[in-house]
């Protein structure tokens, strides 16, 4: 579900997982603040694993808007990446797994988990991808 006010801004969006469920809204009470209430800064990570497609993606988000603050780039540890910044100014990072590098892991690499906290919040970013139409949450 995607929510927005009467000046046509997102003001709530939720997706549902079996029986649970996300929900991401913009600012509503004096507690919740989103970047653009921050100078800038991110109060959150959002990562989502993408099966294909991620330079198109990244194509299709730049032309809906989104500002690419990181190019789609291979990294050691197996993904390619990049990062959009939405008009609220979150910074999501979208990846896809190129190769598996188990038993090639370079010193730092649970310390570089645990950081990016990449199985956390991944699905968050789904919200956004859909109601920019990058992606459909029915697939």
């Amino acid at each position: 579900m995607v929510v927005s006010d009467a000046g046509g801004r997102l003001v709530h969006s939720e997706m549902r997982f079996g029986d649970g469920y996300i929900i991401v809204d913009s600012e509503w009470t004096g507690y919740v603040a989103s970047p653009a209430s921050v100078a800038g800064k991110n109060t959150q990570s959002v990562y989502v694993r993408l099966k294909e497609g991620i330079d198109a993606h990244c194509e299709h988000a730049r032309a809906v808007g989104a500002a690419i603050v990181q190019e789609p780039e291979d990294q050691f540890y197996g993904e390619r990446l990049y990062r959009a910044r939405d008009p609220e100014g979150h910074v999501w990072t979208f990846t896809q797994t190129l190769r598996s590098v188990r038993g090639k892991r370079p010193n730092g690499w649970a310390m570089w988990r645990s950081k990016a906290g990449i199985d956390r919040r991944r699905a968050v970013i789904r919200i956004w991808s859909a109601s920019r139409g990058l992606i459909n949450l029915g697939s």
